[in-house]
């Protein structure tokens, strides 16, 4: 017999705001800002990234770090770790800063206002085998 596996969706949507920020010992400080709104979606539809920022609100070449940020996070859910699954989640809005952000401070941004998110949309298992 098959183990169950159980994965994650959500049933409302819901808008997260994450800022990271972090002091460096040597005076400089970290710094991201994203703003995530996560919308189910039909059963079986999957998982789907959106960039919906206009006017350098992030900068371009940390949108791939936003969008690896919350796959990864989706990876392991909040309820159970289960994936997360049937859920479009949409890069609304954010700010950086041209010395204090990184690639990986937007990837810790990003997972951050995903599993806050999470929390918002009425997260539920759903049993696969």
């Amino acid at each position: 017999m098959p183990d169950k596996i159980y994965r994650e969706t959500i049933s409302r949507t819901a808008l997260a705001d994450y800022s990271h920020k972090a002091p460096l010992k040597d005076g400089k400080a970290e710094f991201a800002r994203v703003i995530l709104r996560l919308q189910p979606l039909e059963r079986g539809q999957g998982f789907e990234f959106v960039n919906e920022t206009v006017g350098g609100v992030v900068a371009k070449e940390y949108i791939g770090s936003v969008e690896k940020g919350v796959r990864d996070a989706a990876k392991s859910g909040i309820l159970n770790g289960g994936e997360v699954v049937d859920c479009r989640v949409t890069l609304c809005g954010g700010a950086y800063h041209d010395i204090d952000s990184s690639d990986q401070t937007f990837y810790q941004a990003a997972q951050g206002a995903f599993w806050k998110a999470m929390k918002s949309a009425g997260p539920k298992l759903l049993l696969t085998t």
